[in-house]
């Protein structure tokens, strides 16, 4: 267990927790002999099976969506996309089956970044790293899905597929001109010319300081892209990379040029696999194949990892959680504070979690907010160890939230940093006077109009505004520095808006090390001082926001009280909300200014 202090169980709770170990040691004992039958009947009659075939595609959200509630089950909802959790758990009972050669991945088109890529990427080494041959078959060989498959042993593409790796780009826009012939100015007060979320509102190009950033982040990611793929391949990187500046290819030309092993057609996959004495290789869907795959038994801890996921803009409120249906233009992910204070005040409740992984994939957004979920994630890591995972993007807002854990850790490939505030205002009134739009405020207060009047800032306005970002800026540095061990003096060229790859971060100590989830359910056990034995498993819980509503933090002098609350296991409810583009009106916000895309 962890030294975090930790509330003393009653009489009634530890012969509760007995009778469930006793029941857990029971049922472990009746697993693995029926296990061991199961493995004996098909040892005896020689199943053995070539391939076992996995379609991949879509967003490829790190966790499982909570289950889907009874009435949610009846309507015709599509299905939830393909977790990495999923995935991660069919490639570990693939390397724990003896009898399994390899598999054969089929891309069906991603839509996810380049960190969630590179964790699937991760996925496909441990795979191989198990003795397991993997096998790619692709129509797709843009940037993105060939990153991927240069982790596989063998890269299958059909004759009308083309190679159209070509590198990764930075679109820029700024609105600036539009904005000023319809009558439209933007007020933006930031810490530094590096926080540049609303300069295409504010400049009429881009800045040095936005291009400067924008290099490095392009220069960085690029450098890793083409290492890992030029390695996978077994090329040197510059070759790769001349190769991929002479792009686009046919399949056959990429053939010849050793980018990928094979041209041809998913129908002629088991005649090619089967080797050259003409026999078919057993390619077999996952639900059919574990009815033949030889199994291995873990025995598993009371003791478990919980998880709880911030994904998506940080906003104060109750909206959050993600929607049931595609919706054009939503994304379908908001965290909110107060479902997720809630949340997290719960979880600290619960006696049998001994670590707490939170998993933040998010740009920031309201500053506040980022704040109370902080303060939430702060309190429980005095009571329990707590790792932060950085997703995609864990930045800003963000990594606010990420300063509080005891460890982070983030993919190389991962957006962080852009510690720094901004506040942005669209003043309409010379559009309203074209409109013939007569506007009167009446007002009681020297500011009572700084948020609702459509005028530009006047100085004594844009003054006090000044005020309050510099101090929520030296409020963001204190908990940075905090968190980080690191004095004002370190962290400020690290600040200021400043946007960094993962391993840029670490490189910067702004992270503490760069994994997968899997990696960081490991540092997690460490940690929490479990077994780090692989013959035993530690059972992990995704915990979910299913209310608004409020929940009285525990006291800090009430650790030795023994408290019966509800358990957060059986959480399945989603909280619906929709995606929120965040409006500045006044309010300092935590926000990562932009995105990188592949080609």
């Amino acid at each position: 267990m962890s030294n975090k202090e930790s509330t003393s169980p009653s009489f009634f709770r530890r012969t509760v927790h007995a009778a469930r170990g006793w029941r857990r040691s029971l049922r472990y004992t009746r697993l693995r002999t029926m296990t061991a039958i199961r493995n004996r009947i098909r040892r005896w009659r020689k199943y053995q099976i070539d391939y076992i075939l996995f379609p991949l595609g879509g967003s490829l959200p790190e966790r499982a969506a909570p289950r889907r509630g009874f009435i949610e089950r009846r309507l015709p909802l599509p299905s939830p996309p393909l977790s990495l959790q999923t995935i991660n758990a069919n490639f570990r009972r693939v390397a724990d089956a003896d009898n399994v050669k390899g598999v054969v991945l089929v891309f069906l088109g991603f839509s996810a970044d380049l960190a969630t890529l590179q964790n699937l990427r991760k996925s496909i080494q441990r795979l191989r790293d198990a003795g397991k041959t993997v096998v790619v078959y692709t129509p797709h060989l843009n940037m993105s899905h060939y990153f991927v498959a240069t982790a596989a042993d063998r890269i299958i593409a059909p004759l009308s597929a083309e190679f159209t790796a070509v590198g990764l780009s930075a679109d820029v826009m700024h609105y600036k001109k539009a904005l000023d012939r319809v009558g439209v100015q933007g007020d933006v007060i930031r810490v530094s010319p590096y926080k540049t979320a609303f300069n295409q509102f504010v400049e009429a190009e881009i800045t040095p300081e936005e291009r400067e950033q924008i290099d490095w982040l392009l220069d960085d990611r690029y450098d890793f892209l083409t290492a890992a793929m030029a390695e996978g391949r077994g090329m040197a990187q510059a070759q790769l990379q001349a190769l991929i500046d002479g792009a686009p290819y046919g399949a056959g030309a990429a053939h010849e040029l050793g980018l990928i092993d094979d041209v041809a057609y998913d129908d002629q996959l088991a005649h090619l696999l089967g080797g050259d004495n003409g026999k078919r290789a057993r390619i077999f869907s996952m639900n059919r194949a574990q009815k033949q795959m030889l199994q291995k038994v873990r025995r598993t801890t009371r003791d478990y990892i919980g998880v709880v996921s911030i994904e998506g803009p940080i906003m104060h409120g109750t909206g959050g959680g993600r929607l049931p249906l595609p919706v054009p233009f939503l994304d379908g992910r908001v965290s909110a504070d107060r479902p997720l204070s809630r949340l997290l005040r719960s979880v600290e409740r619960e006696a049998d979690m001994a670590a707490l992984i939170i998993h933040v994939d998010s740009g920031g957004g309201d500053a506040f907010a980022s704040d109370v979920i902080y303060r939430e994630v702060k309190r429980l890591a005095q009571k329990k160890p707590v790792l932060v995972y950085m997703g995609d993007t864990a930045a800003s807002g963000g990594y606010y939230i990420a300063a509080a854990g005891d460890h982070i850790m983030c993919r190389e490939l991962t957006l962080t940093g852009s510690i720094g505030v901004i506040i942005g205002r669209l003043s309409f009134s010379e559009l309203m006077d074209r409109l013939g739009v007569q506007y009167t405020g009446l007002t009681r207060g020297a500011n009572a109009g700084l948020y609702s009047d459509p005028a530009p800032l006047q100085p004594a306005q844009r003054h006090v505004l000044e005020s309050r970002l510099l101090e929520n800026y030296r409020q963001f540095l204190d908990v940075v520095a905090a968190g980080r061990e690191m004095t004002r003096d370190a962290l400020e060229p690290l600040c200021g808006g400043r946007v960094w790859t993962g391993r840029q971060a670490q490189a910067h100590a702004l992270v503490d090390s760069c994994g997968d989830f899997v990696d960081a359910l490991q540092q997690a056990r460490q940690l929490a001082g479990l077994p780090m034995n692989d013959e035993i498993d530690v059972p992990v819980y995704n915990f979910y926001p299913t209310s608004s509503g409020y929940t009285l933090p525990r006291p800090a002098d009430d650790e030795k009280e023994d408290d019966s609350a509800e358990t957060m296991l059986n959480l399945a409810l989603r909280l619906w909300g929709q995606d929120i583009q965040l409006l500045a009106e006044g309010r300092p916000q935590y926000m990562l200014p932009f995105k990188i895309r592949w080609r």
